[in-house]
C-alpha cells in the first residue's frame, strides 16, 4: 500500500537538497534498478534508497539524480537535481 504522507515526506526531503520532477509508482517487478546503487536515507522510516545520479554538470556541483523507495510490491520513483 503507497501512503501518501510518507512520499510526502520523501519529496519534501528531495526538495531541501534541490529540485523533484517526474514522481511515479511503478511496480516493483517492473521497475529495472540497472544502474542504481543502495544507500543510506535520510528519509525518515526508510532504511534504504536507490539512487542513479549523473554529474556533474556544467557548474561542475550540480548533479541529476533518480531516486526510487520501495513500498511492498510498488516503487515510488522520482527525479531530482540539485
Amino acid at each position: 500500500m503507497i501512503d501518501i504522507e510518507r512520499i510526502g515526506e520523501i519529496c519534501k526531503a528531495l526538495n531541501e537538497v534541490g529540485h523533484v520532477c517526474n514522481p511515479r509508482v511503478v511496480p516493483i517487478d517492473k521497475f529495472d534498478l540497472t544502474g542504481f546503487k543502495i544507500q543510506v536515507s535520510d528519509v525518515p522510516d526508510f532504511e534504504v534508497e536507490y539512487i542513479k545520479q549523473t554529474g556533474p554538470g556544467m557548474a561542475g556541483d550540480d548533479f541529476e539524480a533518480t531516486v526510487a523507495y520501495s513500498f511492498g510490491e510498488f516503487m515510488f520513483v522520482i527525479d531530482c537535481n540539485t
